[in-house]
């Protein structure tokens, strides 16, 4: 693994202690960056504290709500994401922090990037549309409840946050949902954790895996687990193959993005498509087709980092 490797990582502690280490401030900072984030934004809205506690568990009934959600979610994002990460790579490595973001000196692996992330999207469309389909067993009725319920809260949140009013506020959920993900979840999950977990298993390919469905159970939907996995691992996969986690970066900004800008316009009247009705994919022979183009986009990004690390490519900073 490119930044974060065996003899950048404190060579005298476990990397399962790290792991618990890490797994700590995650979880600790995610209750302190949102408290924090609560009451930055209090004082700029109309909102006491205890309003602001109602509005953060049911934000649908209160149509205000919706740029103080997005401040809340940005300080915690921040926080957790960046402001961690920085902290452990201080205390427990000896890489730079800056070295997470280099890229080579060329345009092609960004557009392949891109182009990737793209047609990942159609052929994954299948697998969103079979893990929404997923029915359990009776003896599992009572979790089967429990996601489908969590899933059509966390579906009513994000309708609600997307509903843009204006541009400056799609401009702001473009930043707190595309870009402070796309930086720091890829710093976190891919620079941090698929790191450790391949100091300790000794394989990539289990850390990259392992990570990729630590990934999606972070986010709280069994109904896109699988498929938020998959592009867990393709983030995974990217990062190690290039060793630049810049590309990672790119990929989960692009992915978010779109969603967020198809919404927007679709909000606005200019496009019929509704990207958010995830009931029907394209049919199997387009999905199929996509399958193998974007297996032939990776393959190509895979080879293209193999050249530049026998010949010794020159990294520069984003």
């Amino acid at each position: 693994m490119p930044m974060l490797s065996e003899e950048s990582l404190s060579p005298g502690r476990s990397p399962w202690l790290m792991l618990i280490i890490l797994g700590g401030y995650v979880l600790a900072s995610l209750f302190a960056f949102n408290l924090i984030g609560l009451v930055v934004v209090i004082p700029f809205f109309d909102f006491s504290f205890e309003e602001a506690i109602r509005v953060i568990s049911e934000p649908q009934f209160y149509p205000e709500s919706k740029i103080p959600l997005l401040l809340i979610q940005g300080v915690t994002a921040v926080g957790t994401f960046i402001l961690i990460p920085w902290i452990f790579v201080r205390q427990h490595s000896f890489g730079h922090f800056s070295d997470f973001f280099t890229t080579v000196r060329s345009n092609l692996p960004i557009l392949l990037t891109v182009l990737i992330m793209f047609s990942f999207m159609i052929a994954n469309s299948i697998v969103i549309e079979w893990n929404m389909g997923i029915t359990l067993p009776d003896s599992l009725s009572w979790f089967e409840n429990w996601a489908r319920a969590k899933e059509d809260q966390l579906a009513e949140i994000t309708q609600h946050l997307t509903q843009f009013d204006r541009l400056s506020h799609f401009f702001l959920a473009l930043l707190i949902i595309a870009v402070i993900p796309g930086i720091g979840e890829e710093l976190l999950f891919r620079g941090l954790i698929q790191n450790i977990f391949f100091k300790g298993l000794k394989n990539p390919h289990i850390a990259i895996w392992v990570t990729a469905f630590l990934f999606a159970t972070f986010h709280m939907q069994f109904y896109g687990l699988i498929p938020r996995m998959l592009l867990g691992a393709l983030f995974g996969y990217m990062y190690y193959w290039s060793g630049h986690l810049g590309y990672s970066m790119i990929a989960h900004f692009v992915n978010n993005g779109f969603m967020l800008t198809m919404i927007y316009l679709r909000d606005r009247e200019l496009i019929e498509y509704d990207i958010e009705a995830m009931d029907t994919s394209p049919n199997l022979y387009v999905v199929s087709v996509f399958v193998i183009v974007t297996a032939g986009l990776l393959f190509t990004f895979f080879r293209y980092f193999k050249s530049v690390n026998n010949n010794g490519g020159v990294a520069e900073s984003v």
